[in-house]
């Protein structure tokens, strides 16, 4: 965002230096008026016009700009949110192919999720043949929450968002 506004400010600017390197030049080679007459006070109707023109262009352009410095910024993002995403499957897949046991191979990817870029916290619930709670895996859960998960568990009942 603070890129756009920047290319806005930037065009604004260079609006503004147009105008004046108009009258400059228009004062130093084309006319008897002087620079202050030619910026302000005295400006001929085809100048006034032309200068409007460029400034308009100018900003134009630089709304150009912005809008393109806010896609990038997005898409930057977004492919940054997707590489963390791929790597944090990567190392659980790396996992599951090496871990020798369930329990290792479940509190491991609980871990793994929650120190990636993409969580801080995380937990499974291991069923049982019947689909109710037998054993709670977490990593990263404040302790209140990890100890309401853990009661709900030892109660069999699973919490309202993964029932």
């Amino acid at each position: 965002m603070r890129l756009q506004r920047t290319a806005v400010l930037v065009s604004v600017v260079m609006g503004v230096l147009i105008w004046g390197a108009d009258a400059l030049v228009g004062s130093l080679f084309f006319s008897d008026r002087s620079f202050l007459e030619l910026v302000m006070t005295d400006v001929p109707p085809h100048r006034l016009a032309m200068r409007a023109v460029g400034i308009a262009v100018v900003i134009a352009y630089g709304l150009l700009l912005a809008h393109i410095l806010g896609t990038y910024e997005r898409s930057h993002r977004r492919v940054t949110f997707l590489n963390d995403l791929l790597d944090t499957v990567r190392d659980v897949n790396q996992l599951i192919v090496s871990a020798d046991e369930k329990t290792q191979l479940l509190s491991e990817a609980c871990r793994i999720l929650s120190r990636s870029e993409l969580s801080t916290a995380a937990w499974i619930i291991e069923l049982d043949r019947r689909g109710r709670p037998r054993r709670l895996y977490q990593e990263g859960l404040s302790a209140e929450s990890a100890a309401e998960l853990r009661r709900l568990v030892d109660a069999r009942k699973l919490p309202p968002c993964a029932a």
